[in-house]
C-alpha cells in the first residue's frame, strides 16, 4: 500500500464513522449496550499496522458479560431499499483477509445503503452459503478476495421501522 492508497483508505474510514453511528443507536433503541472501540488513523501508510481497531461497534448483552463484534460499511454510491430492488442474487458480505483476522469473531456485518436509512445484515449462521469471488478494492485499486451472500440469507431492513 502507497500513500495515496492509504489517504483514501483513510477517507473512507472517516466518512464511514456516521454510519458506525447510527448502526448503534439503532442498537441501543433494540435495548442492548454498545460500546464504540477506540481506533486511530494511522498518519502514515509505513505504521499502518500499529493502528488496528477493534471492531466498529462491540454489542454488549443485557447483563454486559458477553460482547458481540459488529463491523458496520456505508455503500456511498448504492440506493437499495431492500431485496427488491438489490441489482443482483447475492450481497457482498466481507473481504476474505480481515474476516480471518478476526478469528471469525464477528458478530454481524451492517451494510447501509447511500442515504443510511436501509440496511441489510450479514450473520456468520450463514457461513454454509456464502461464495467467493474476487472484486477490485476501491481503497486499494487491486482486486480482492471477497465473501457474498445470497440475498435470501441476508435480513434487510430499515431504519425508522424498527
Amino acid at each position: 500500500m502507497d500513500q495515496e492508497t492509504h489517504e483514501r483508505f483513510l477517507g473512507l474510514l472517516d466518512s464511514s464513522r456516521a454510519a458506525v453511528l447510527i448502526v448503534a443507536d439503532w442498537l441501543c433503541g433494540k435495548g442492548m449496550n454498545v460500546m464504540l472501540p477506540y481506533y486511530s488513523r494511522s498518519p502514515d501508510h509505513q505504521v499502518r499496522s500499529q493502528h488496528r481497531d477493534g471492531g466498529d461497534i462491540m454489542a454488549l448483552n443485557k447483563d454486559i458479560s458477553k460482547a458481540y463484534r459488529i463491523e458496520v460499511r456505508h455503500h456511498q454510491n448504492e440506493s437499495w431499499t431492500g431485496p427488491g430492488d438489490w441489482p443482483e442474487r447475492n450481497v457482498y458480505g466481507a473481504i476474505v483477509g480481515p474476516l480471518h483476522c478476526h478469528n471469525d469473531k464477528t458478530y454481524a456485518w451492517f451494510h447501509l445503503n447511500k442515504d443510511m436509512t436501509h440496511y441489510y445484515m450479514v450473520k456468520p449462521g450463514s457461513r454454509a452459503h456464502w461464495s467467493t469471488r474476487a472484486v477490485m478494492d476501491k481503497p486499494s485499486g487491486e482486486k480482492k478476495d471477497n465473501y457474498f451472500v445470497p440475498i435470501e440469507h441476508v435480513e434487510f431492513g430499515r431504519f425508522s421501522d424498527e
